[in-house]
C-alpha cells in the first residue's frame, strides 16, 4: 500500500506541476519523504532535458554511426530545422547523375608507368625463326666465295623477306617444310653448299 501511495505521489509531482507539488506540501508527508521525492522530479527532469547524451550512453561499442545519430537525435516536433531544409531544397534542385553517367574519373596525365618491365616470352616458333634468320645472315657474312657485290644483294633480298609482314609464317608442320625446302633449294642454286 505504501508502495502505491509513493508511486501515485510520485506521479502527481511529475505531471502535476505547482498543483501536485502544493497538494503533496498540504497532504501532511515528512520533510525527508518530501526530500526524496523533490530529488526524483529533479532527475526525471535532468534525464528528459538530456535524454540523446542518456541514449547515447545507454549505447553499445558496436552499434553504427547510423544507429548511434537516430538514437542520440532529436525527437521530431512537427517543425523542419533550418539546416535540413535548406539541404533537402538543394538535392531537390539538381538530382545527381545516374552512375553510368557520371564519366570516367579524370587521371591527370602524362601517367608515367615505373615499374620494370620484363621482355615479352616469344613462342617457340618466333624463337625458331629469328635464329634461322641469324644463322643465315651470319653465313653469308663469312662466305668467302662471294663477292660484295652479291653480298650486298643477298643482304637486301634478306631485308626484304624477313620484314615484319612480308611474308606470313606458315602455321602447320608442311608449310614449314615446304618453306624450309625452298630456302634450301635457293642456297643450292647460289651454291653455298659446295665444299
Amino acid at each position: 500500500m505504501s508502495r502505491r501511495l509513493s508511486d501515485a505521489t510520485e506521479d502527481a509531482l511529475l505531471e502535476g506541476g505547482r498543483a501536485g507539488r502544493k497538494a503533496i506540501e498540504e497532504a501532511g508527508f515528512s520533510e525527508e519523504l518530501k526530500q526524496k521525492l523533490l530529488e526524483r522530479v529533479q532527475s526525471a527532469k535532468f534525464q528528459s532535458e538530456n535524454a540523446s547524451a542518456f541514449a547515447e550512453a545507454g549505447l553499445d561499442s558496436s552499434v553504427g554511426r547510423g544507429s548511434r545519430e537516430i538514437a542520440t537525435g532529436q525527437a521530431w516536433s512537427g517543425n523542419e530545422a533550418t539546416e535540413d531544409m535548406v539541404l533537402r531544397m538543394l538535392d531537390d534542385a539538381r538530382k545527381p547523375l545516374k552512375p553510368g553517367l557520371r564519366g570516367p574519373a579524370k587521371i591527370p596525365s602524362p601517367i608515367v608507368d615505373l615499374r620494370l618491365k620484363s621482355e615479352p616470352r616469344l613462342k617457340p616458333g618466333q624463337r625458331l625463326a629469328n635464329a634461322r634468320d641469324k644463322t643465315s645472315i651470319y653465313a653469308i657474312s663469312k662466305d668467302m666465295q662471294m663477292t660484295d657485290k652479291e653480298r650486298e644483294d643477298m643482304r637486301k633480298e634478306l631485308k626484304e623477306r624477313f620484314t615484319p609482314g612480308a611474308r606470313a609464317m606458315p602455321n602447320s608442320i608442311r608449310g614449314l617444310a615446304a618453306l624450309a625446302n625452298e630456302r634450301i633449294e635457293d642456297a643450292i642454286a647460289r651454291g653455298q653448299f659446295k665444299v
